[in-house]
């Protein structure tokens, strides 16, 4: 699927913009991670804050991307690929 421009990270969620940044960067190298880490950037989003106009509308243009991923990305998933390219990633950084 191809990369989407999303609204900036308001200043509240600045902690999981570097999530963004590894989600951009796995666009077009695998995009189940790109999946993943996105759903991530929501769940923790909404954990930091579900109140405020910036961070429903930044959050919801996330999930409206998860949403239209999901039949797209997971068409075709292999599980165990993207537990192997995660761990490998996560032992990189």
């Amino acid at each position: 699927m191809a990369s989407t421009t999303f609204p900036s990270v308001p200043p509240i969620l600045k902690p999981l913009q570097s999530f963004m940044k590894i989600a951009s960067d796995f666009d077009k190298l695998d995009a189940v991670i790109a999946y993943w880490v996105r759903f991530y950037v929501v769940q923790n989003g909404l954990k930091i804050d579900s109140k405020s106009k910036e961070s429903i509308g930044f959050l919801t243009a996330i999930m409206g991307w998860l949403e239209k991923a999901c039949n797209h990305t997971f068409s075709s998933l292999d599980f165990s690929h993207f537990h192997i390219l995660l761990f490998a990633y996560r032992r990189k950084s």
